[in-house]
């Protein structure tokens, strides 16, 4: 008759845990509190990059950093109105360690002007063969 194993506690390292390559988008309010052509358009742009809002995270934040960040090891960032200590520019992709960071206006901000800023950077990134 065997006797049963220990179990193996330590054969994975705690970081094995920590699914990377996630796509987090950020907003300044609460979900329910955005309205109606608010969630349209955050679901347009992530359905343009052929994302969905169940495929991303959603954080609401007043503002945040890198360390925040770090916290959801996420892959890319897109940040609607949250200022993020380390950018200090709106509509360019920027690299904070391991993840790609674009900032933007509040979404009731985004008019055309500003989707034709923020459209080639998605394109590029998401869509370039």
């Amino acid at each position: 008759m065997s006797t049963p194993e220990a179990p193996a506690e330590y054969i994975f390292s705690e970081d094995l845990y920590r699914i990377g390559g996630k796509f987090m988008v950020l907003i300044p309010v609460p979900w329910e509190a955005l309205t109606k052509a608010e969630k349209n358009l955050l679901t347009k742009v992530l359905e343009s990059i052929r994302k969905s809002l169940s495929a991303v995270y959603i954080l609401t934040a007043n503002h945040a950093d890198l360390s925040l960040i770090r916290n959801f090891n996420p892959a890319f960032v897109l940040s609607f109105g949250v200022p993020i200590n380390e950018v200090d520019r709106h509509y360019q992709l920027i690299r904070l360690n391991n993840t790609e960071v674009i900032s933007a206006d509040r979404l009731h901000e985004i008019d055309q002007a500003r989707k034709e800023k923020l459209w080639p950077l998605l394109k590029g990134r998401f869509l370039a063969s």
